[in-house]
């Protein structure tokens, strides 16, 4: 069935893009991190993706909303994207362009909208909806510990905050996997002649 193999597709991919999230500090400088910091925001791509396959938003004004929001998602994702290209292009300017801090926040807010709509529509049992959710409210969690601790003061945010984000990123890539349907094997029965 090669919609559950999309699905389990998805969820492998946001389990390794929460994995390169949370090590993202860690990642070299150069060509190669700017190659693993792609695959990890195509990787947190597929989050929502796979949450659409799943039709985990439910139908109606619900469906409309889950789009809306894995759409602000995947905005924010790319610009993310942009910010990365950018950097790497023009690297003393990495404080100053605005697609990074941007694109962060579109993607927040997008997996905010995600994880309530997941959790109102009920379409994922148990703590699948509730990976959903850790994802979706980390993020309001963690900006106004960054703004009031560390950007106001003018710091660099403080990393570790933003690479904790991806152990809920890892934890969606797996409810994903897990929700995807079992493929049924094509078996057919040997005849004896």
């Amino acid at each position: 069935m090669m919609q559950s193999q999309s699905i389990r597709l998805a969820g492998i991919a946001c389990i390794v893009g929460g994995s390169l999230l949370t090590i993202l500090e860690q990642l070299p400088a150069g060509v190669a991190g700017n190659i693993l910091t792609t695959l990890m925001q195509l990787g947190l791509a597929c989050g929502p993706l796979g949450l659409l396959w799943l039709h985990a938003f439910g139908s109606g004004k619900l469906k409309i909303i889950g789009w809306v929001g894995s759409g602000l998602t995947w905005l924010g994702l790319t610009l993310l994207l942009a910010g990365t290209v950018s950097i790497a292009l023009y690297p003393a300017q990495e404080f100053e362009q605005l697609f990074t801090p941007i694109g962060t926040l579109l993607a927040g807010i997008g997996m905010c909208v995600v994880s309530v709509v997941v959790a109102v529509a009920c379409r994922l049992p148990g703590w699948r909806s509730l990976a959903a959710l850790s994802v979706g409210f980390y993020y309001p969690i963690m900006i106004p510990l960054q703004i009031i601790f560390r950007i106001s003061q003018g710091l660099e945010p403080l990393y570790v905050l933003i690479m904790l984000w991806g152990v809920p990123w890892m934890l969606l890539g797996l409810a994903i996997l897990r929700s995807a349907p079992q493929a049924q094997p094509n078996v057919q029965p040997i005849r004896f002649v």
